[in-house]
C-alpha cells in the first residue's frame, strides 16, 4: 500500500472520531409520541452524517489541492470533490426544507 494512501485512511479516519464517539451517548429512553418526533429525529440524524460527509469532501479537496503541484488532472479532481460537496450541501438544505413542509403538514401546525 503506498505511503500516500495510509496517509488518507489515517485522515479520514481521524475526521470521523468525533461522530463515533457521539454514538456512545446514551439513547433517551422516552417514549415517541409523535410523527413529527420521528421525522425530527431522523432528520438530525441525516444532518449529522451530511454534514460529516460534506467536511470530509472539502477537506479532501482542499489536501488534493494542496498537493496537486499543478497537475491539471489533480486539480480536476479536486475542482470535481468540491462541486460533489457543494451538490450534497445543496440536497441537504433542499431535504431540510421538505422534511420541514412535510411535517408541518402532517402535525396540523401548517407550513
Amino acid at each position: 500500500m503506498k505511503k500516500e494512501n495510509i496517509i488518507k485512511s489515517i485522515f479520514v479516519s481521524t475526521l470521523f472520531l468525533p461522530l463515533i464517539a457521539s454514538a456512545v451517548t446514551p439513547v433517551p429512553t422516552s417514549s415517541v409520541s409523535s410523527l413529527g418526533t420521528i421525522l425530527d429525529s431522523i432528520e438530525t440524524i441525516m444532518l449529522g452524517i451530511g454534514g460529516a460527509m460534506a467536511v470530509v469532501m472539502f477537506v479532501y479537496a482542499g489536501i488534493t489541492f494542496l498537493i496537486a503541484n499543478g497537475a491539471p488532472d489533480k486539480i480536476a479532481q479536486a475542482r470535481t470533490a468540491v462541486l460533489w460537496g457543494v451538490a450534497g450541501v445543496a440536497v441537504m438544505i433542499i431535504g431540510t426544507v421538505i422534511v420541514t413542509i412535510v411535517n408541518g403538514l402532517l402535525t396540523g401546525g401548517g407550513l
